[in-house]
């Protein structure tokens, strides 16, 4: 065969490869327009919650630091596909950039905190210092730093907060179930009926001559009785923390660390998913709605402004919003979003790691008009630290949507779709959530006066989500009663016949140190 291509058809082929080239990416790097992000970020490497009071580490501060990093290159640097459109990079400015965590949670504040501090570094021009009237020049004391307020996200929506996860104010990370420390007793009621559920009974009894082996490791820390499958998560994470910080005394005495810290954190991770969603009763997974509800009303508001009048991205105001928050929020957006069934091995019975981040960004493919139709949005997630500021390709995109229809893709979704999906278990206002939660008289007569319904929820002629939820409650409720009273009666006949002690009775007791943060 004669190989001979001429000097004028090689030129033409390297030209139309090196288009081809450039034209993808102009399509898959330069090709929108960013008009605002969402992220929720978990805390950094902390202590034990076994041992508290729970502080950041300088492990925490440092992977939280490098998360930041990430962010700033993608968001803020001027030569990065996914910058958004018309943000301060070097000055901060407090209309366009805000930062939240739960009030009094001193791990999440402080990771806030960093986190502010590595997205705007010092800077020079940040207007620190001053000449006063007499001629003499003042310079603050941290000259350059730029100082970036965390604001509370701690209320639930029935306390008038616009960023909330439901939670209280108090302190959740020296708690080691989540939910003890929320706001809605609906959700505790339905989280401890897990404790019933033939998972967690199988699981306590097939795990329980393995977690009494650890007694040489946790004797110190959790008495003999308390190494069972009902503690997995707080066993979990002390074992853990001691094999990061190297604690002498504690993880030498451990057989086979790699694989029993792997068994360990598997374990927990069912025991808190399973806390967390139901899809049975879905009001167990009410931070989840919530957060839902916080990302929805922030992209609306940005839709808005940058649909009216075609103004466009200019008219964008608020373009990143970062919060700060636990792991039990991860866990029941990923099961009410469905992406626990779509990606089981990234989403389903697994704990996110420090550092995690799920993001929503809102953009339009650039040169479109700007409409509602053509907006589109992009969730991407993170399992623990961004330690690379320049890998892309480690903030993962996925999709909610199980259809590729109507401007959707594998990691694209159009806005319509997006917000329909989510409207779908999103709690956005006092009224919705006091339908779940419950709430007093008062609070409920002045939602009734002046609250308003956002959404699709409450239409149709099936139930909403929040009749659904005062539903789910309710019988949950009524099974708890009902085993209550067969423990009764167990307890009473073995009583009566022998004086034992039945392991349900001890069954209810862990139920209620579970809820009482006690360990």
């Amino acid at each position: 065969m004669h190989l001979h291509t001429s000097t004028s058809t090689t030129l033409l082929l390297a030209f139309t490869l090196t288009l081809s080239f450039v034209q993808s990416q102009q399509t898959t790097s330069g090709g929108e327009t960013h008009l605002a992000t969402y992220l929720y970020h978990r805390h950094g490497d902390r202590t034990s919650k076994s041992t508290p009071p729970t502080r950041l580490t300088p492990l925490g501060s440092t992977q939280i630091a490098q998360s930041a990093s990430f962010f700033r290159r993608r968001y803020l640097s001027p030569s990065s596909p996914f910058r958004i459109d018309g943000i301060a990079r070097d000055l901060v400015d407090l209309e366009e950039f805000t930062i939240s965590a739960p009030e009094g949670d001193e791990v999440l504040e402080a990771s806030a905190g960093y986190f502010a501090r590595g997205l705007y570094p010092p800077f020079e021009g940040n207007g620190s210092g001053e000449t006063l009237r007499n001629g003499s020049n003042v310079d603050a004391p941290d000259a350059g730093s730029q100082i970036v307020p965390v604001r509370s996200s701690s209320s639930s929506p029935a306390a008038g907060s616009s960023s909330s996860s439901g939670e209280s104010s108090k302190d959740k990370e020296n708690t080691a179930w989540l939910q003890s420390a929320s706001s809605c007793d609906a959700a505790k009621t339905s989280s401890n009926s897990y404790f019933y559920s033939p998972r967690y009974t199988d699981l306590l009894e097939s795990t329980r001559d393995f977690y009494q082996s650890l007694d040489p490791v946790t004797n110190d820390v959790f008495p003999e009785g308390n190494l069972t499958y009902k503690n997995a998560y707080a066993i979990f994470d002390y074992i853990n923390v001691a094999a990061i910080h190297n604690q002498t005394g504690t993880i030498d005495r451990l057989e086979n660390e790699e694989q029993t810290l792997g068994y360990l954190q598997a374990l927990a991770g069912l025991q808190q998913f399973g806390l967390a969603f139901d899809e049975s009763d879905t009001v167990r997974a009410v931070e989840g709605m919530s957060q839902a509800g916080n990302v929805l009303s922030f992209f609306e508001q940005v839709a808005g402004n940058a649909t009216a009048g075609g103004g466009g991205s200019a008219n964008v105001t608020h373009k990143l919003n970062v919060e700060f928050g636990a792991y039990s929020t991860f866990l029941s957006f990923f099961g009410l979003s469905g992406l626990s069934q779509q990606y089981p091995d990234t989403f389903q019975n697994r704990i996110p790691d420090y550092a995690s981040v799920m993001g929503f960004d809102l953009f339009t493919p650039s040169g479109d008009e700007m409409t509602e139709d053509n907006l589109l949005v992009r969730f991407l997630f993170h399992n623990g630290t961004l330690t690379d500021p320049e890998a892309e390709e480690f903030f993962q995109s996925y999709t909610l949507l199980n259809s590729t229809s109507d401007g959707n893709s594998d990691t694209v979704m159009s806005y319509r779709a997006f917000r329909n999906h989510l409207t779908s278990f999103a709690v956005r206002n006092e009224r919705e959530w006091c339908d779940i939660c419950g709430c007093s008289s008062s609070t409920s007569a002045a939602s009734d006066a002046g609250g308003s319904t956002s959404g699709d929820g409450g239409g149709g002629n099936g139930l909403s989500k929040a009749e659904a939820g005062v539903i789910g409650a309710f019988v949950t409720l009524g099974v708890l009663l009902l085993a209550a009273g067969l423990v009764w009666f167990v307890l009473g006949r073995r009583r009566t016949r022998k004086g034992e002690k039945g392991e349900a009775g001890g069954g209810v007791k862990e139920v209620d140190e579970k809820f009482t943060g006690e360990k």
